[in-house]
């Protein structure tokens, strides 16, 4: 399966110094792109002529199963409003295609599957670039008239201005080109998307992320052992701002939830094999994205990307085949293990959230009792969560002896055992 992706743009006003010629090519442009045109932009810049084939994209991208955006067919009342914003917008448009060989083309028949798709890789294209995936608004449509090259096309622009100029004016992005790497994980996205067990990361995931949320209820008794470590970190917490894992007022208390949620892991046998199994699927993600990057010679050092041609003239195929491993780094991979962290990390402090609010509930109740019974409710409380911490801490030492409560045994014996599993397979094939 392989994936070809092309993307360029035409910008809303013409270069300060284009030619008449340029700027005239310019005008035509635009006028295919913003739905304006009369004449198809293509075949009268390229040609010469002037034909009323196709008006203009819309209608080009309208000839075999219709126009659609990321949530719906576009009806004739959305396509109306669409050429309304469009005219009067000075927003880059950037237009393009993804096309796919003949195995592929199969999988992509109807506007809906080829919707689906874009909606499942778009994102990728935006994260870590310089435009916002939330001021964009796209138009896409599948064609199928190649029977073996079916290819979805698009176009997309900003909503509303949202960049501030030297003057503190709003204005569009003026920047057209996106960088290599935002392309490079598109195009690993895209493929992986295509992949028949895409979706085994995110159910071996949710299995533990449920097991995490099932054990949390059993230990509100702060007494047990789990809910002891509980307890610790409810009395870490920050009394104000956001609690969730990456907030910013978290980074002080970070390392402990971690470190709350590998003693936790450590003591489920469940919960336990749930996250290797996710650790075992991230690798093979791993896996599958290096065989893709080299496929599509997309390789990464520190020095930057290396070129095809720099590829095939200076490097031997064992030089190549090091780099692949070592030098790939794509945003899709590299945010599983660090997200995977963050919603483990998340359950366990909204769980110590729930057990430090029944705290402040029952010392607002003591309050109603007189000053005396409320500096007792305190001192009783002071005394059982040092004895918790005390018991915790011991059985943390306890714990060391036997098993240490860190994802990375896990994360190695995952890794084992797939090298393990390819070998068998390697010498099968002998």
């Amino acid at each position: 399966m392989s994936v070809v992706f092309n993307i360029v743009y035409t910008p809303a006003q013409a270069r300060k110094n284009a030619s008449e010629f340029q700027k005239a090519e310019w005008k035509n442009e635009r006028a295919f792109y913003d739905l304006t045109a009369t004449y198809n932009y293509e075949t009268y810049s390229l040609n010469g002529k002037k034909t009323a084939k196709h008006k203009d994209i819309l209608d080009y991208m309208q000839k075999d199963t219709g126009a659609f955006n990321l949530e719906r067919p576009l009806t004739a009342q959305d396509v109306k409003d669409i050429k309304e914003r469009l005219a009067k917008s000075k927003s880059i448009i950037w237009h393009g295609f993804i096309s796919f060989d003949k195995e592929t083309s199969a999988a992509f028949t109807t506007p809906e599957q080829a919707r689906k798709y874009l909606k499942q890789t778009m994102g990728a294209l935006f994260e870590n670039s310089h435009i916002d995936k939330n001021n964009v608004e796209i138009m896409a449509s599948l064609h199928i008239d190649r029977a073996h090259h079916h290819h979805i096309h698009f176009s997309f622009w900003e909503k509303e201005p949202k960049r501030f100029d030297k003057n503190g004016e709003r204005k569009f992005t003026q920047k057209g080109c996106f960088s290599q790497k935002c392309i490079d994980n598109y195009l690993i996205s895209a493929s992986l998307a295509l992949e028949d067990n895409k979706n085994d990361f995110h159910i071996a995931r949710d299995k533990a992320l449920a097991r995490l949320k099932e054990l949390m209820p059993q230990h509100k008794n702060t007494q047990s052992e789990i809910g002891t470590k509980l307890a610790d970190v409810a009395s870490i917490l920050p009394a104000s701002g956001r609690l969730g894992y990456m907030s910013d007022n978290m980074a002080i208390v970070r390392e402990k939830i971690d470190r709350a949620v590998d003693f936790i892991v450590a003591r489920d046998d469940k919960l336990r094999a749930y996250v290797r199994e996710t650790f075992s699927e991230i690798i093979k993600r791993e896996s599958k994205v290096k065989e893709i990057a080299k496929a599509n010679k997309i390789l990464w050092t520190q020095g930057g990307r290396l070129k095809p041609e720099e590829i095939e003239g200076k490097l031997t195929p064992e030089q190549v085949s090091k780099l692949g491993i070592q030098g790939n780094k794509f945003a899709c991979i590299e945010k599983l293990r660090p997200e995977f962290r963050a919603r483990l990390g998340q359950i366990v402090i909204n769980a110590a959230k729930g057990i430090k609010d029944r705290k402040m509930t029952n010392a607002k109740s003591s309050q109603k009792a007189g000053k005396n019974a409320m500096r007792i409710a305190a001192r009783r409380d002071a005394a059982m969560l040092r004895r918790n911490v005390e018991k915790f801490l011991y059985n943390i030492e306890a714990s060391m002896l036997r098993i240490r409560t860190d994802f990375r045994p896990l994360l190695h014996q995952a890794e084992f055992e797939i090298e393990q599993a390819q070998r068998e397979q390697a010498r099968k094939y002998k």
